[in-house]
């Protein structure tokens, strides 16, 4: 009866507005209201707390590549790029072709 339809939150003057409802539900003042969500602490949040696990929790158990902080994540979908470095040496010399030889130089 508050919030305007179609929307998910309230302004502070529907908030207002339902706090007055909620006093005249419960046959009390606003002014009663107002005082209680005054002093409420907010929400109480309860939650479980987990078991330890031996095989998670103690590093001590890991095996295989998890030993060493796992497995390298890579970029999905774009397959594997191999660790392999190009040879410096050109077929028939011992060092690349110096790029500022003109190719054209030694044609007639």
């Amino acid at each position: 009866k508050v919030v305007t339809k179609g929307q998910r939150r309230i302004d502070l003057q529907q908030f207002e507005a339902g706090l007055v409802l909620v006093a005249e539900r419960k046959n009390v003042s606003a002014d009663e209201i107002c005082r209680l969500v005054q002093r409420a602490e907010g929400p109480v949040l309860n939650s479980t707390t987990p078991q330890a696990v031996r095989l998670h929790d103690d590093k001590g158990t890991y095996t295989g590549t998890h030993v060493y902080g796992g497995p390298d994540v890579g970029h999905k979908g774009r397959g594997h790029t191999p660790s392999f470095t190009f040879s410096t040496h050109w077929p028939g010399q011992l060092s690349p072709p110096d790029a500022s030889q003109d190719f054209d130089s030694g044609r007639s």
